[in-house]
C-alpha cells in the first residue's frame, strides 16, 4: 500500500510538473513533519488544526524483519496555536485529543500537552538567495494516563508517556531556483529528545502488570528530518520527506510484576531505528490560508512499528 501511494504522489506531481508554474514568489506551507525555518513575527497569529489517522499494521524485530499484529487504530486531533512574543521569539501551543481502538476495544482523552518556544538566528527576509536558521526548545508535560492501565484495554488507554520530555531542534531552510519555473524549498530539522525517569505502576504505557512497581527510564532520542517542497504553480505544491529517527534502549528498575498470562511482565524495550517518507500536496486559498494533506508512513525500522498515517491540517495565519 505504501508503494502505491507513493507511485501515485509521482504520476500527480509529474501532471503538474508539465504546466508553467510562473515566477511570482512562490508559496510553501511547510512540509507535514519537519519545523518551519521562519518564527512568526511579533504580534502574528497561527491557527493550525490537524488530524492524524494511522493504522499500525505490524512490528519489526531486531533482524528488521516484519511481524504481522492485529490493526491498532489511532487518531489524534491537534489544536496548535502560534503567536510572535518578539521579533527573534514566538511560541506555540499544541493540546491534543487522542482515540485508540483495536479488536472490539476503545479508550479516548487527551493526550500529553506540548508547548515550543523558537529562536530566530538568521533571517533571510526579502533576500531569496539567503537561508533561515532557526533552534526550537519543545517541552511535553506528562499530562495524560499512562499507569494503572486497564488490561481489558491492552494498553490502548495509554495516552501519554508519563514523562517530562525536552527536545531541541536546529532547522535550516533554504528556497532554491533549480527549477527558475518550480522554485524548490528545502528543509532540514536535525532533533535531540531528553526523557526523564518515569515512576510506573501497574499495566503502563512501557508494559508492564499486576504489581509493577519502579522507575522507567526511556531512552534519548535523535531525529532527522529532510524535506524538499517543489512548487507545481502559483497555489500548489507537493512535499517529499524523509523523516528518520534513533532511540536508545529503555530500562526498567523495581518490581516487574506479573503480566496476563502470569509471566514477568517487562516495562523495558531495546533500541529503535526507523526510516519513513511522507509525500504531501499544498493547497493554498490565499497566502495566509491553505491546506496540506499527506500521508506517513514506515519503509524500513528495526524493534519498531509499521504504520500508515493520513495528516491533513488546515493553517490560518493573522
Amino acid at each position: 500500500m505504501p508503494l502505491k501511494i507513493l507511485i501515485g504522489f509521482l504520476l500527480l506531481s509529474s501532471a503538474f510538473l508539465a504546466a508553467d508554474g510562473g515566477t511570482e514568489r512562490p508559496f510553501f506551507s511547510g512540509p507535514l513533519l519537519a519545523k518551519s525555518g521562519m518564527n512568526n513575527f511579533k504580534g502574528q497569529w497561527t491557527l493550525n488544526p490537524y488530524l492524524y489517522f494511522t493504522r499500525t499494521y505490524g512490528r519489526t524485530d531486531a533482524s528488521w524483519k516484519h511481524r504481522a499484529i492485529p490493526d491498532i487504530h489511532n487518531s489524534i486531533y491537534f489544536f496548535s496555536i502560534q503567536r510572535g512574543l518578539t521579533d527573534h521569539l514566538d511560541l506555540q501551543v499544541l493540546p491534543s485529543y487522542q482515540t485508540n481502538w483495536s479488536q472490539g476495544r476503545r479508550a479516548s482523552g487527551w493526550a500529553d500537552f506540548t508547548f515550543i518556544f523558537g529562536l530566530q538566528l538568521k533571517a533571510a527576509g526579502h533576500d531569496l538567495s539567503k537561508s533561515n536558521l532557526r533552534i526550537t526548545l519543545q517541552e511535553v508535560l506528562p499530562t495524560a494516563r499512562y499507569d494503572h492501565l486497564n488490561p481489558q484495554k491492552k494498553g490502548l488507554d495509554g495516552l501519554g508517556g508519563g514523562s517530562y520530555q525536552t527536545r531541541a531542534t536546529f532547522i535550516f531552510e533554504k528556497l532554491l531556483f533549480w527549477i527558475p519555473s518550480h522554485p524548490m524549498d528545502l528543509t532540514i530539522n536535525v532533533a535531540v529528545n531528553f526523557p526523564a525517569k518515569v515512576s510506573v505502576s501497574g499495566f503502563n504505557s512501557y508494559g508492564g502488570g499486576r504489581g509493577t512497581h519502579g522507575v522507567v527510564r526511556p531512552g534519548t532520542t535523535f531525529v532527522f528530518d529532510g524535506a524538499l517542497e517543489i512548487s507545481l504553480a502559483r497555489k500548489f505544491a507537493v512535499t517529499m520527506e524523509l523523516f528518520a529517527f534513533l532511540q536508545n534502549k529503555t530500562t526498567f528498575s523495581g518490581r516487574r510484576g506479573r503480566d496476563e498470562a502470569g509471566n514477568p511482565a517487562s516495562s523495558k524495550a531495546p533500541s529503535e531505528i526507523a526510516v519513513t517518507l511522507a509525500p504531501g500536496l499544498e493547497c493554498f486559498f490565499t497566502r495566509d490560508l491553505f491546506l496540506i494533506g499527506g500521508v506517513w508512513f514506515s519503509t524500513a525500522s528495526r524493534n519498531s512499528t509499521d504504520f500508515a498515517t493520513g495528516i491533513l491540517s488546515l493553517n490560518y495565519d493573522f
